[in-house]
């Protein structure tokens, strides 16, 4: 039997070795700012849409596109936007509910006193939002995709940022309780015209807002004022509100002036997503961005634009689909 010369099989073995090496860091390198391409008659990208504040000081409806970098209004005198993979909803005029495709084109307008906040339940068959019909009245509402309207829950405190649960059936929100303050709270969509059930306690030094439901969980925002500076940590509490934790330490425990996080909100692509997205003036005191937030990761924020005009209400999308 012939003997297989060793040099002349280890140099294939070497090259093989390192072109797997090659792919493998290839392929990790497909992220939010590298999206990839599939085959076949489909286009998977990462898209950020959020809100962009003008020169004039309106707000629109951006969309970005990160797999060939570019910019583009979608929505035009819009704020609130919260999009999925095929849906976005906003706040056109201040007045009216939009619901649509993602490339803005709308599919439903409803006329409302002064309504904020729109969200999508993950499957796109709901919408949640806070309306307030006069001066003194607050409402959260949910309505289908074909216009029907339901009156969930209704409070004289000011109501802001509504957000579904993973399997649709719950909703979160923050209600001021008093002025300078405020708690998260709960809703269970069956229990129309029902209490709302307090998630995290009441205290008179901290605000809690922003929150975001993922599984089980309720990740939201804590503010405080340190040193004359508003102050932000992300916090998590179940949906009994039974056990509340803090998740990041940016102020070393509420002693060092940090900076603000709002508009918490998870990234899209699935019902328990590991990475939240947020605005926060993190890095440029007088300018607001957008950033990720690893949950169980590096205590650190990952900014994800770089414009020279406030931004808001953000949804990352890593495995949008477009068909050809």
């Amino acid at each position: 039997m012939r003997s297989l010369n060793n040099s002349s099989v280890f140099k294939p073995a070497v090259l093989i070795f390192f072109g797997l090496i090659a792919l493998f860091i290839s392929c990790q390198k497909s992220n939010v700012d590298t999206p990839h391409q599939q085959g076949g008659h489909t286009i998977t990208d990462t898209l950020l849409i959020f809100g962009q504040e003008t020169g004039t000081g309106k707000w629109n409806v951006v969309m970005k596109d990160y797999k060939d970098n570019t910019l583009k209004p979608i929505l035009f005198d819009a704020t609130y936007p919260m999009a999925t993979n095929i849906r976005v909803v906003y706040i056109k005029d201040d007045s009216i509910l939009g619901y649509g495709n993602i490339d803005g084109s709308s599919k439903l307008l409803i006329s409302l006193p002064h309504p904020k906040y729109p969200q999508l339940s993950v499957d796109t068959r709901l919408i949640c939002l806070i309306d307030q019909p006069d001066s003194n009245t607050y409402d959260l509402l949910k309505y289908d995709t074909l216009g029907n309207k339901t009156v969930l829950y209704t409070n004289n405190y000011e109501m802001t940022y509504p957000t579904f649960s993973s399997d649709g059936t719950k909703i979160a929100f923050s209600q001021q309780t008093k002025k300078g303050e405020a708690s998260i709270f709960l809703v269970n969509i069956g229990e129309v015209g029902g209490l709302a059930h307090r998630v995290t306690p009441e205290d008179s030094t901290f605000y809690d807002d922003y929150p975001t439901i993922t599984n089980e969980t309720i990740y939201f925002v804590r503010s405080h004022m340190i040193d004359s500076t508003l102050s932000s940590e992300i916090f998590a509490a179940t949906l009994g509100g039974y056990s509340v934790t803090q998740v990041t330490n940016f102020t070393n425990n509420w002693t060092t002036p940090g900076f603000y996080i709002k508009d918490l909100r998870k990234v899209a692509g699935g019902i328990d997503s590991s990475s939240l997205i947020c605005i926060s003036n993190y890095q440029n005191a007088a300018v607001s961005h957008a950033y990720t937030y690893k949950i169980g990761g590096p205590d650190s924020l990952h900014r994800v634009t770089d414009l020279g005009f406030p931004e808001s209400s953000p949804s990352l999308i890593p495995n949008w689909v477009k068909n050809d």
